[in-house]
């Protein structure tokens, strides 16, 4: 049985389950290998991720039948002996608010350095920065979860929303973004009925469609139907993605077109010209 896999200088590792292993597979030649490192024991619900060209394990370690901290580890592939090394553990005010009463089973996601972890059997998600070095300061200090996150406007400028369906009433809404939970719990000047308050936070600590009244049943959100709607949803931007419609990003011009433009100035990347250059000195961007 395969676990997740992630593709890093030219390899794509993936973690063999039962017996576990770390497998490589080459896509020049196709030959699959095995990587002579062990797995850290008794770690539970890996997932391997890379950032900053670097290649990490998250797993949860199991103690009395529940997993009672999730870790990440670091395997340095430059070594000829090779070993996973503890790199941090989640902060461990996180971990409880995470866990609620215990932890038994969690699913990993990732994206540029932001780990996604679920609590599959209590609907929490909880979002984690990597840090680019490990410390104690990292570890412990639980405002390190928000502290290389920059401004939500900056970092998804240009996003769009995901929008969720309720199953009773059927409207939709925005989907609330997860670091308004993670706010909240660092919030040191107010009290809980205030971040109870924020919509944001309720949403994600609730995971009930914020317009039906409370006494009405069948308006949760599932995680199976949050999965579901977010797959959906990303597979139509992809469908956008590959029609290759690219827009100029100068407010003024907004040239649209589906033509390569391969011209290049000054240092500005192949194929993000504006083709109204020098009229415009705007780039192409793909919609």
């Amino acid at each position: 049985m395969l676990g997740n896999a992630v593709f890093l200088d030219g390899l794509l590792f993936v973690l063999g389950r039962l017996p576990d292993h770390l497998l490589t597979f080459d896509l020049d030649s196709g030959e699959w290998s095995v990587v002579d490192v062990a797995l850290p024991p008794p770690v539970f619900c890996l997932h391997l991720l890379v950032f900053d060209g670097r290649l990490f394990l998250v797993g949860g370690l199991e103690e009395d039948v529940v997993i009672a901290r999730i870790g990440i580890w670091e395997l340095d592939l430059t070594k000829s002996d090779k070993e996973w090394r503890h790199f941090c553990f989640m902060p461990d005010e996180c971990f409880q608010e995470f866990s609620v009463n215990e932890l038994v089973h969690f699913q990993t996601i990732d994206r540029f350095g932001i780990v996604c972890f679920c609590n599959t059997r209590e609907s929490v998600v909880l979002m984690l920065q990597v840090p680019i070095k490990a410390s104690e300061s990292v570890v412990q200090d639980p405002s390190s979860v928000l502290s290389a996150i920059i401004d939500e406007e900056e970092r998804y400028r240009g996003c769009e929303p995901v929008r969720l369906s309720c199953p009773s009433c059927s409207s939709t809404f925005d989907c609330p973004p997860v670091l308004s939970l993670l706010s909240t719990m660092h919030k040191e000047n107010q009290s809980d009925s205030q971040a109870e308050d924020l919509t944001g936070a309720n949403f994600w600590k609730r995971m009930r469609c914020p317009r039906c009244p409370d006494n009405i049943d069948g308006c949760k959100i599932s995680s199976a139907m949050l999965a579901n709607q977010v797959k959906r949803q990303a597979e139509s931007f992809i469908c956008t993605y590959d029609k290759g419609l690219m827009m100029c990003d100068d407010e003024i011009c907004k040239y649209t077109t589906r033509s390569l433009n391969l011209r290049v100035v000054g240092d500005s990347e192949r194929r993000t010209v504006c083709p109204n250059y020098p009229q415009c000195n705007g780039h192409l961007i793909r919609q």
